[in-house]
């Protein structure tokens, strides 16, 4: 196993098995975003301590760092204790730690460049998540941000066909493909 860079400020390390995860956290951390997580810690390090509660003991914000921490063979893993006055503030910063990155929007033209430069600095960005964003965007506006941002970048462009069954969206791509057009078919 290769040493994990710890990059972030931190009360100190930790042993993985001495950290008591809360037991009331709402939150579950299925094992495809553990791996990515991994995948993410090891690549560039570990960016966030765990957050610990003086108070009562338990973990606040980082039960996925955790995991994946494990996943990886880690031993110690850095931790931010914090003072906490009540239960109330401990429960509103475990919600809010997960809640509030939900109500974010992605703007998928900026995402979608800025994916495109990482693969052309030969990064694999399904490392972090997005295997399947470039690639074959499973949403419109995922494709749009591909097109928009390929058009930028070279000189492909998009002309988008609604068909309204699936046959006569074949008959379009065999006749495109039949003159040398590449083009691939969306479901939407």
């Amino acid at each position: 196993m290769s040493k994990i860079k710890i990059n972030c400020t931190y009360s100190e390390m930790v042993e993985v098995d001495k950290l008591i995860e809360h037991p009331r956290n709402p939150n579950t951390h299925p094992d495809n975003q553990i791996k990515i997580l991994s995948k993410t810690i090891k690549l560039v390090g570990f960016r966030r301590p765990i957050v610990v509660s003086n108070r009562s003991g338990f973990v606040i914000a980082g039960h996925g760092r955790i995991k994946a921490a494990r996943n990886l063979g880690m031993g110690k893993v850095p931790v931010d204790f914090q003072n906490y006055k009540n239960e109330a503030e401990e429960f509103a910063d475990l919600l809010a730690d997960n809640r509030i990155p939900e109500l974010s929007k992605t703007d998928n033209a900026i995402l979608g460049e800025v994916l495109f430069d990482l693969q052309e600095l030969d990064f694999n960005i399904a490392d972090i998540g997005f295997d399947d964003f470039l690639s074959a965007s499973q949403d419109e506006q995922g494709e749009e941000a591909l097109t928009s941002t390929e058009s930028a970048k070279s000189d492909r462009f998009l002309i988008e066909i609604e068909c309204e069954t699936e046959e006569a969206q074949v008959d379009i791509i065999n006749r495109l493909d039949s003159e040398g057009i590449k083009c691939r078919a969306l479901i939407l």
